[in-house]
């Protein structure tokens, strides 16, 4: 199923962010749908709140995702957090 998102509503009220295998060990994939001329920003987290990775991805219609490799990290808890427009968005992720 393709969900075209058209406007702050749209975003809010079907946007979706997965990220899995969780826990892991070498690598998180997350996977959200794209929106059309949007740019995502992607920042990890550990829970002290430091950043410990991010990018900025200019994607189009369809569906985004992006592997991260997570072997260098230490074991722990970390938060992802994506940025579309003025929403955001989180999720916990646990590295083995």
């Amino acid at each position: 199923t393709l969900i075209i998102l058209t406007n702050t509503d749209d975003l809010k009220n079907n946007f979706f962010f997965n990220a899995f295998p969780n826990p892991s060990n070498d690598y998180i994939l997350f996977e959200m749908p794209a929106l059309n001329h949007s740019f995502i920003h992607l920042e990890i987290f550990d829970t002290r709140g430091m950043i410990v990775s991010n990018f900025t991805i200019h994607e189009s219609i369809g569906l985004f995702t992006q592997r991260l490799n997570i072997s260098e990290l230490p074991q722990g808890i970390y938060f992802a957090r994506v940025k579309i427009e003025d929403h955001f968005f989180v999720k916990r992720f646990v590295k083995l």
